[in-house]
């Protein structure tokens, strides 16, 4: 599932619960319309660790400032970040920005 990249992997009911809890009360994406935009371009959101993207998202309000609407409007946007792996494992020298860059 989620585009072939998973493909035999059983979904685990209570990561995707898990998921779309963290989406409403830490992103404050209430309406289920935003979580559908997130999920329709991002179908792996659904699949991705609970710590990971609060990693994620911390990473967003301490280096990028973001925080409320403009960190909202900014998942919804991109919603991948989420699930973004930012440990460049050495080639970036610590400088995670870079990683960001790309979303």
């Amino acid at each position: 599932y989620w585009r072939g990249e998973k493909v035999g992997a059983t979904i685990d009911v209570s990561v995707v619960e898990s998921a779309l809890e963290y989406l409403e009360a830490e992103l404050n994406l209430t309406a289920d319309a935003d979580k559908v935009e997130c999920v329709k371009k991002y179908p792996e959101l659904l699949t991705i660790d609970r710590e990971l993207m609060a990693g994620n998202v911390l990473k967003l309000t301490d280096r990028f400032k973001m925080k409320g609407t403009v960190l909202a409007n900014s998942i919804k946007r991109k919603p991948r970040v989420l699930g973004a792996t930012t440990d460049c494992q050495g080639d970036c020298a610590g400088d995670c920005t870079r990683c960001f860059a790309q979303f």
